[in-house]
């Protein structure tokens, strides 16, 4: 039997808020996150265009892992400076 392809992260960490909403709670050096400048506090609202509302934080927390070397798409808000973006990030081993 062959090994399918390891499973790796974003290097990041959510928790939910009040709101219901998945907030950056921590990220973690070298990873796809950081390499990308994603910060704590930004709030995550669809990974790969699928949104993520109504999800549960393990739910969530799944869409951020894949397969290492491959991308996914995190399309994020950033409240501090009032702005959304997309982040193009690499699944890696940390």
């Amino acid at each position: 039997m062959e090994a399918g392809p390891s499973k790796a992260g974003v290097g990041i960490t959510l928790k939910a808020n009040s709101d219901g909403d998945f907030v950056v709670e921590k990220v973690l050096s070298g990873g796809g996150a950081s390499l990308e400048q994603v910060i704590k506090g930004d709030v995550l609202r669809a990974v790969d265009g699928v949104p993520i509302a109504g999800k549960t934080l393990n739910e969530a927390q799944d869409l951020l892992t894949g397969a290492a070397g491959t991308f996914v798409q995190l399309h994020l808000d950033r409240p501090k400076l009032k702005s959304t973006y997309q982040a193009s990030l690499a699944y890696m081993h940390l």
